[in-house]
This record gives C-alpha cells, structure tokens and sequence, in this order.
C-alpha cells in the first residue's frame, strides 16, 4: 500500500508584466513555479512525492510534457496551469489541482518637469497640488481608476510606499525633491517611480519711490 498524496489549498500566482519585450502591457511575465511546490507539498516529505506542472489536465493525469520550473506565461494575464503531485514508489498514486497564473500590468511613471513657482509672501513656503498639477501628467493616457498615484520625501519610501505627501503639500525647504510612486490598485507590488524638483523663489519688494522733482 503506497502513501496518496495530498494537494494544500493553492492561491492564484500574482505577478507583474515584467515588460521584457518592451511592453509592460502584454499580460506576460516569467513566474518560478518552484516556488509553489513547498505550498503544495505542505508537510509532505519531499524525497516521497514528485511535483510537476503542465498546460492541461491530461497531461497532469499522464504526467506528461513537465513544464520548466522557470516558465513564461503564453496567455496573456490569465494562465491556467496544473500542478500534478505522485508518489516516487508508485507513479499511479497521484492527485493533480489546477491554479491560474495572474498577470498585472505594471505601471509606467511618466516623467515630470521641474515645479518652480515664486513666493507670495517670501517666507520660503508655497502649497502645492500634486493631484491636480502632476497625476494626469505621471498617468498619460492610463486608466486612473487602475492605478493610484501618490509622492513621497525620498526614493526609498516611493518604493516602500511609505511616508506619503499630503494635497495639497507645503514645502518646507525653498528646493525639495519629490518622489513619484504610481501602482496597479489590484496587485501594489506593480508599480513604478519617477521624481521632480519643486523650488520657492524670493518675488522681489518694491520700496516706496518719491516722485523725483527736477528744475530744467
């Protein structure tokens, strides 16, 4: 009597348009489906049971034309894929389970001129708008309901998204740089970052002037 194995619960991969042939938008990627296999195994010891995957389920059954480990989606955004589990011993007690590979769009941040402004009182300080002055230029033509936009004090925290600006933003050195961040809202670990340099200039005061009084 050999050991049946036993499948864990699998979650859809979620990954990102890695853009490889340029276009973030092809809903391809390369996904590590090695990573999978300690989820699907759980407990189970792996010098017992063999893990593969395949396009369909007859060749899960088979256990046919393994897919490799490092694999490249062929259909754009949505790849079912299906993962077959068999005892070493005895081939013939196997279990498969089909997942979907998600693949996310990944953003593009486009580029933003420098903001410099003068002050209206010369105290160094001005308020800006990012959301209405800088989003629809950082989105493009990309749709603002999938993607959020927010800004940031440095490029690790546009990375981590973390330390987020207020709107509008009062600056609190006459230059600053500011650090774009825009993510896909389904997947936030898409995203991409671009920065701009705002800069308060002192308005110049004019003193009183007399009227100058001359003989001729």
């Amino acid at each position: 009597v050999f050991d049946t194995p036993v499948i864990a619960a699998i979650n859809n991969l979620q990954n990102c348009d890695d853009g490889a042939d340029g276009d973030l938008t092809n809903g391809q990627t390369e996904t590590d489906l090695s990573a999978l296999t300690a989820v699907v195994l759980g407990s189970q010891d792996t010098t017992l049971f063999n893990v593969s995957y395949h396009l369909d389920t007859t060749d899960a059954d088979a256990g046919a034309n393994a897919l490799p480990l490092t694999y490249y989606n062929t259909t754009a955004f949505n790849q079912t894929l299906f993962v077959r589990i068999e005892n070493t011993t005895n081939t013939n007690c196997y279990i498969t389970e089909e997942f979907n590979i998600i693949v996310n769009t990944t953003p593009t941040a486009n580029s933003v001129e420098d903001i410099s402004i003068c002050d209206d009182n010369n105290d160094g300080i001005n308020s800006f708008d990012f959301i209405a002055d800088v989003t629809p230029t950082v989105l493009g033509t990309q749709d603002p309901l999938g993607f959020s936009v927010t800004y940031h004090p440095t490029q690790a925290d546009a990375d981590d998204n973390t330390n987020t600006y207020p709107n509008p933003y009062s600056n609190t050195l006459t230059q600053e740089s500011v650090f774009v961040r825009i993510e896909n809202v389904e997947n936030t670990t898409c995203y991409d970052t671009t920065s701009f340099v705002i800069e308060v200039f002192d308005t110049p005061v004019i003193a009183a002037i007399n009227n100058l009084q001359n003989c001729d």
